[in-house]
């Protein structure tokens, strides 16, 4: 598929993901009004509105939520209560639900420690012994532009199943 059909396409699904809910909510609110219940019908436009607008807003911006899931979900942890995001971004999922996401986050030197003996000893963390290492794509290399990138001194990949 060329990328001019894909967005087409794209472009066609989002108006259909959009259009639908708010067109069925100005029907209900066009009945409810000739019920007379104008406010009601309004009440709920607007809250159909502002939630799709909400759905659209986290599925481009995830809110840190879903960063501390990721985390969750790749290491078998819970991000420690000292992490301090200090930047994150995601990719939107393609057609097979594929995308990427990282995080920078800022810990205590106890969390860190306790973290990186964690983190080492699982059976499922391997080292990334990879020619690239971390930082593969432009995006991550944007979020880590702030780094010393050769203070890193362990790089581990997840073999958990997703």
């Amino acid at each position: 598929m060329n990328a001019e059909i894909f967005i087409i396409l794209l472009i066609l699904f989002l108006l259909v993901v959009i259009a639908t809910p708010t067109l069925i909510s100005l029907l209900i609110r066009k009945w409810l009004t000739k019920k007379g219940h104008p406010k009601i019908g309004n009440g709920l436009t607007i809250i159909v509105i502002i939630g799709t607008a909400y759905l659209i807003y986290t599925a481009i911006f995830p809110p840190t939520s879903f960063y501390e899931e990721e985390f969750e979900q790749q290491t078998g942890l819970k991000l420690p209560n000292s992490a301090q995001f200090l930047t994150k971004d995601a990719s939107y999922p393609d057609l097979h639900g594929d995308y990427w996401s990282a995080a920078v986050v800022r810990l205590s030197t106890e969390d860190y420690n306790r973290l990186k003996k964690q983190l080492s000893e699982d059976a499922k963390m391997q080292r990334d012994t990879s020619k690239y290492g971390i930082g593969i794509t432009t995006d991550f290399d944007k979020l880590t532009s702030d780094l010393d990138m050769n203070s890193i001194d362990m790089t581990l990949v997840s073999t958990r199943s997703e």
